[in-house]
């Protein structure tokens, strides 16, 4: 929605809903930052969910907003289905991403951005790009079959197998059902 406007609903003093009225990812994850750090600064915790939005970016940048100001921060978000479960042939979760982060005294701060799959979607895209094939036992095709071939992928794996695909199925829990947004297939 390019004229979206946004909207924050405030629950409690550290928990709040942004609605960006199907705005884009980027800027809703701005807001999203500046808002949950100003509610951890003031009350010690800044929880907030965001609805209706499209694809937001890396979470490392929101994650690095936090950890600079020496607060411990964690973001996940919900994809597009594009990932079979383990054990199975047909997508069922996103790459569902997720990041934390924590300050470290005198140093970098431990920061960790991550796909539940296997390998990302923008992999696949760049091995499209260079005509490369991508590692074995990342991806499916249409048959349900391993494939490196970034032209026949159908489905990507969950990394770690059914760890992998828990972890999906949890952020799509805690991003989607919980706060009454749309969730896996229903995207």
């Amino acid at each position: 929605n390019p004229k979206a406007t946004f909207s924050i609903e405030q629950i409690s003093p550290s928990v709040a809903i942004l609605d960006p009225d199907d705005g884009m990812g980027h800027c809703a994850l701005i807001m999203a930052s500046h808002h949950s750090i100003s509610l951890a600064r003031e009350t010690g915790l800044g929880f907030l969910s965001v609805l209706s939005t499209s694809h937001c970016g890396a979470l490392l940048w929101f994650i690095e907003q936090a950890t600079s100001q020496g607060m411990v921060a964690i973001a996940m978000t919900q994809t597009d289905t594009c990932v079979a479960p383990f054990g199975g042939a047909e997508r069922f979760p996103g790459t569902n991403p997720i990041a934390f982060g924590f300050p470290v005294k005198d140093s970098h701060p431990m920061i960790v951005d991550m796909a539940t799959s296997a390998i990302a979607f923008g992999k696949i895209l760049h091995a499209k790009e260079t005509g490369k094939p991508i590692g074995h036992g990342l991806a499916l095709d249409k048959e349900g079959h391993i494939t490196t071939d970034p032209h026949k992928i159908e489905n990507l794996l969950p990394f770690g197998g059914h760890k992998g695909s828990g972890i999906a199925l949890a952020i799509d829990a805690l991003t989607g059902v919980l706060m009454g947004a749309n969730f896996s297939n229903h995207i």
